[in-house]
């Protein structure tokens, strides 16, 4: 029974984390707004594509089985190695 416990804990831990990632753009948004002089409306349309890319991702992710046919390293380099200039 500890270990089922450990593992529910450990899993919510780390979707918490992991679900940070969503907020990354309202955290950031006030200094981009100073910054660039975003209006309201392009400060909420870069929030809103944030979050809309992680459920495309995922999606895509689930739909063609990715965690199941690629290596975790593998799954993970390709993302940011399609999203990150060379």
């Amino acid at each position: 029974m500890i270990g089922k416990r450990l593992a529910l804990s450990l899993f919510a831990i780390c979707e918490v984390a992991a679900m940070s990632l969503w907020f990354s753009a309202s955290a950031i948004v006030p200094s981009l707004r100073l910054e660039y002089t975003l209006t309201g409306h392009y400060a909420a349309l870069l929030t809103s594509s944030v979050q809309a890319s992680f459920v495309v991702g995922k999606l895509i992710s689930a739909i063609l089985g990715l965690a199941d046919r690629v290596g975790p390293r593998q799954f993970f380099m390709i993302p940011t190695n399609l999203v990150i200039p060379r």
